[in-house]
């Protein structure tokens, strides 16, 4: 960066140089008079001075927040970012303290999330319904969302802030003309008999609800519960059945074709929800 703007630096002033040159040749050719003349060239120089300025502080611009990295987000974010240093240094100065020593590995552990999303690794978040609510409200009309959802109890869609949250960013995306896809895997009967208020809810709400019991599934190796964007080639997979919770956040080409194969073999074995 710093090589590509002195060279255009240099070329500046060497453009400038020459087009001043260049007036008083034109001019002696056309008969300018010699006010005309200083006038042009002046104005080519101050022309030239003023780009080596732009460029100057463009260079100076790119300096600062190079240093002060946290000058390009909004007031808001760096005060939360001020606020979790002035934290950090004050549980630090508490080490003897058990609650101190967790939130500061706590405080590590996100940081090595952060690492992972901006190289595009994969990296476990313990919170499934805040991971799969950011990533469909993300979505534009005509793009798709598909999930297999191993959460088979009416009171998980019912209850709770985070799962209202949810449900409203379902229903209000379906009506903005994100397509939605769920498959439930269910156990049996009763299961599909408790969960058929929340099918129908959904299915009224225009997603596309979908269901199969597990023991049509006894030759498939399938995640437990997971879900998939292929437009922004992007998972969120659960490896374990009893643990819900944590779920993989993953870009990697490979899994992701894999949860979107997956899907599309419970989606030939399931039974659509029909409303009638």
């Amino acid at each position: 960066m710093l090589f590509k703007s002195t060279v255009l630096r240099l070329s500046v002033a060497l453009i400038g140089v020459v087009s001043a040159i260049a007036v008083f040749w034109v001019g002696a050719r056309f008969h300018w008079d010699d006010s005309t003349q200083v006038v042009i060239a002046v104005l080519i120089a101050l022309g030239a001075v003023l780009v080596e300025m732009i460029i100057s502080f463009d260079e100076l611009k790119d300096g600062i927040e190079t240093i002060y990295p946290a000058l390009e987000l909004s007031l808001e974010e760096q005060r939360s970012i001020n606020k979790a240093i002035i934290l950090c240094n004050d549980l630090k100065k508490k080490n003897d303290s058990p609650l101190s020593r967790i939130a500061l590995a706590g405080f590590d552990k996100t940081l090595h999330i952060l690492n992972q999303a901006i190289s595009e690794g994969d990296f476990i978040y313990n919170d499934i319904f805040e991971a799969n609510m950011i990533t469909l409200s993300m979505l534009k009309p005509g793009q798709t969302f598909k999930g297999v959802s191993a959460l088979i109890k009416p009171m998980y869609w019912k209850t709770g802030k985070a799962m209202i949250e949810y449900r409203k960013i379902n229903y209000g995306q379906a009506q903005n003309g994100v397509r939605i896809e769920r498959i439930f895997i269910l156990n049996d009967d009763h299961d599909l008999d408790i969960m058929k208020e929340i099918m129908v809810d959904q299915a009224k709400n225009g997603i596309s609800v979908y269901h199969v019991f597990k023991k049509n599934l006894a030759d498939l190796k399938i995640y437990p519960d997971f879900s998939v964007v292929e437009d922004l080639n992007f998972g969120l997979v659960v490896h374990r059945e009893e643990m819900l919770e944590r779920v993989t956040a993953t870009k990697n080409t490979e899994t992701v074709a894999e949860l979107s194969a997956q899907f599309d073999e419970l989606k030939k074995r399931a039974e659509a929800f029909n409303l009638q």
